[in-house]
């Protein structure tokens, strides 16, 4: 399709949130966002169905549409048990912190069989370390570094991940003020409840904005997870 953008905004920042049929995420850890190329690919071919849509549409020749912000699969698919090896799940396992010396400033990965000496990349191998000590122990050994651990590397679950989120909660809320189907009341309603779960909030009203997910807000939401992941 050779799509014609409305507005001045990149597509590369309008993915779509991709639920499974029973409507929760398809992935938490990363959560399931897919390409608007894939998104649309996957209505055509009656693979979802559209739950929500941006305010913006694409154009070709032959038809238009609003550009899908979330979807749902039509067919179940079995979450997976073990999640995905990220910099942001390892993080996420060992707390943000290094597991030398507890600081949980410029973190990085550290191989304990450093690659240089046949070490992989995977969960039983990296750790999450600061920069300091990445250069401290360079490409010894652990046994060789005069340095210890605060918890040996393993898989996690899932729910081993959950449980890290529940301490480390980060929640955007983003509402219309001329939503007349969802009371932006409930955005302080939701504020409040979160607040007294001990959950990081960030709020935004976004103004002249009924019920629908404009660009202003899907901008907001890319650049929070670019800035807590």
């Amino acid at each position: 399709m050779n799509e014609l953008v409305e507005k001045n905004v990149s597509l590369e920042k309008c993915p779509a949130l991709v639920l499974n049929a029973d409507y929760r995420p398809l992935s938490y850890y990363p959560l399931s966002l897919w390409s608007w190329q894939d998104a649309i690919k996957s209505v055509f071919l009656e693979r979802v169905i559209i739950v929500s849509n941006y305010d913006r549409q694409i154009r070709s020749p032959s038809f238009e549409m609003k550009l899908p912000s979330v979807i749902a699969l039509k067919s179940y698919i079995t979450p997976q048990s073990k999640p995905s090896f990220t910099r942001f799940n390892v993080f996420l396992r060992d707390r943000f912190s290094c597991q030398y010396c507890g600081n949980k400033d410029e973190l990085t990965f550290d191989h304990l069989l450093p690659r240089s000496k046949g070490g992989e990349t995977n969960w039983n191998n990296v750790v999450t370390a600061c920069s300091s000590c990445n250069v401290k122990k360079g490409g010894k050994l652990l046994k060789n570094s005069d340095m210890s651990l605060n918890q040996s590397p393993y898989r996690p679950s899932t729910e081993d991940l959950k449980a890290r989120k529940k301490n480390n909660t980060n929640v955007l809320l983003i509402h219309g003020d001329q939503d007349d189907i969802v009371s932006p009341t409930h955005l302080l309603e939701a504020k409040d409840f979160l607040l007294r779960e001990k959950v990081n909030v960030e709020t935004h009203l976004i103004k002249n904005c009924a019920h629908h997910i404009p660009i202003e807000a899907s901008s907001i939401a890319l650049n929070y997870i670019l800035k807590n992941t």
